[in-house]
């Protein structure tokens, strides 16, 4: 267990298990099985209480420490039996295994996605159907660029009548995701420039050459809504051009090269619009192939969405899991032919204090060991 950490939060108080046999430094701390307690059951114990417990009964001004003694003082609570402290820890553990193998997957079809990208948005690889040159077009030619929100104060966007593109929705997301449009105040008056369907959008400015230009396309039709002041609108007018496809192109490789490339700035970042628009592509002659090609990216973009909604699910009922199997909530009570029940008793919340542990508890129910 790692006892040493600054005031903010961090390592202290996080554990692992060693794999082989092994010394410590100064920064960590050892813990054994006892014939009470097995560390299988603890790590998960520590897992769910570690942060409190590290944080509230630390020692020290800035380096702080989880000294061996405090870990010793605060009682841990546990079922009486090794055996159902395994059994706790083995269901735990197999869902915590349930959600890494998600996360292979997930990193499998990402993979696979960054892959076609490279193969089907430089025309290496042409789908069926499809076998006109690539031609070449400057992005001036493809559309034209407009600015964001501008002469706004703090008080414009405490509530109003409209809505915005936040900066993170175009980072976060290849299409703009509705639901976290935000609230702006625009009076009839102003003169501001308001975005349109299957218009495309970039942050104009990072500290890193890298993050510079991150693209993202609107596919709803939504009234009254406008760009936050930090990004740059981008619209569509060549009917042959389909503005998906051009949004994984520049969130493609080839595409995030040519935007740091067009980064200028020595400790921030900015890309200055007219070196984006006589900036050159090469993507598909026609319309059709440019969205077969989009589709085909989309569906991948789902299946890992999918995915992750997956995970997030199982780590949900984990931490579920935790709260109930780590507080005597739900027991999981062993027979003599090593079969698992499972039952509920009306054990309390834990108070995270030394003095409130309880101290007695009858026989069906979890024990505090502090040794």
């Amino acid at each position: 267990m790692a006892i040493t950490g600054l005031e903010a939060e961090g390592t202290r108080g996080k554990c692992a298990f060693v794999g082989a046999e092994s010394t410590t430094n100064q920064s960590c701390l050892a813990i054994n099985s006892t014939d009470k307690m097995t560390v299988e059951y603890l790590y998960w114990f520590y897992r769910k209480f570690s942060e409190i417990l590290a944080f509230k009964y630390c020692q020290g001004t800035k380096q702080q420490s989880y000294t061996a003694d405090i870990v010793k003082k605060l009682p841990i609570y546990l079922p009486p039996t090794i055996r159902e402290q395994e059994r706790i820890a083995e269901v735990l553990s197999d869902v915590d295994a349930l959600i890494s193998s998600f996360d292979k997957l997930i990193a499998k079809k990402q993979a696979i996605k960054q892959g076609a990208m490279q193969l089907l948005l430089t025309g290496k690889k042409r789908l069926k159907g499809f076998n006109e040159p690539w031609v070449e077009k400057s992005m001036g030619n493809i559309g034209s660029c407009y600015n964001g929100l501008s002469g706004k104060t703090k008080s414009d966007f405490e509530g109003g009548n409209c809505y915005y593109i936040t900066f993170l929705n175009i980072l976060n997301n290849a299409v703009l995701n509705p639901k976290i449009f935000e609230k702006v105040n625009v009076e009839v008056s102003e003169k501001q420039n308001k975005v349109l369907k299957n218009d495309l959008f970039f942050n104009t400015s990072s500290e890193t050459p890298e993050e510079v230009g991150i693209c993202s396309v609107l596919l709803s039709d939504v009234q009254d809504l406008y760009l936050n002041s930090f990004c740059f609108g981008f619209r569509v007018s060549d009917v042959n051009v389909y503005p998906l496809f051009l949004t994984y192109f520049f969130r493609s490789k080839m595409g995030r090269d040519m935007m740091s490339l067009l980064a200028q700035g020595v400790t921030r970042y900015n890309i200055s619009k007219s070196a984006f628009l006589i900036s050159k592509i090469f993507l598909p002659p026609t319309f059709s192939e440019q969205r077969a090609v989009a589709t085909i990216l989309t569906d991948m973009d789902n299946e890992i969405e999918a995915l992750q909604r997956k995970k997030a699910k199982y780590e949900v009922l984990k931490c579920g899991m935790m709260q109930q199997l780590l507080t005597g909530r739900i027991r999981l009570l062993v027979n003599e032919e090593g079969n698992v029940q499972s039952s509920t008793t009306n054990t309390p919340n834990i108070p995270l204090q030394p003095n409130n542990y309880p101290q007695k508890q009858e026989d069906n129910s979890p024990k505090m060991v502090a040794d």
